[in-house]
């Protein structure tokens, strides 16, 4: 089988070579798959580098604010995913924050606390947040969550 001198292909085997119709499918999968966005409240820089280093390997798109403000700001712009609280901050009052995002946005909330600190869970229960977890369980729970993200859009 002939083909033109100039397609780009090197010379293979008409076996070998990929078909069109399979090179079209990967292409256009590629460019169908949608990064996962998370937005994250925290000032701490530690925990900041968990998030980036796991958003990395589960392919997600993190991003950070340390104030109400900036990440309501965030959220409105990104439309992420989900949006991951410290439960235990003194920067802010993570529940007010919950609550208008929740009220606002609709946004599905992930918060962390202090294994110590049960009546931080129970105020993210009755506030709606989808996910509650020990910082203990942070990042095995935190990576399930994405996973589980990415395969659903």
């Amino acid at each position: 089988m002939s083909r033109p001198a100039n397609d780009g292909l090197p010379d293979m085997a008409s076996s070998d070579r990929p078909s069109n119709k399979n090179h079209s499918i990967t292409v256009f999968a590629k460019q169908d798959q949608r990064v996962l966005r998370v937005v994250a409240a925290t000032s701490d820089l530690f925990l900041r580098s968990r998030i980036t280093e796991l958003a990395k390997q589960t392919g997600a798109d993190p991003f950070f604010g340390t104030g109400p403000d900036e990440v309501k700001r965030l959220v409105a712009e990104k439309r992420p995913e989900l949006v991951i609280l410290d439960l235990s901050s003194t920067d802010y009052d993570p529940f007010s924050v919950a609550h208008e995002l929740k009220t606002t946005f609709n946004s599905r909330l992930f918060g962390l606390f202090p294994h110590v600190r049960t009546e931080l869970k129970k105020r993210a229960d009755e506030i709606g947040f989808e996910y509650v977890v020990p910082n203990s369980n942070f990042l095995p729970s935190l990576r399930r969550v994405l996973l589980e993200r990415a395969e659903d859009d």
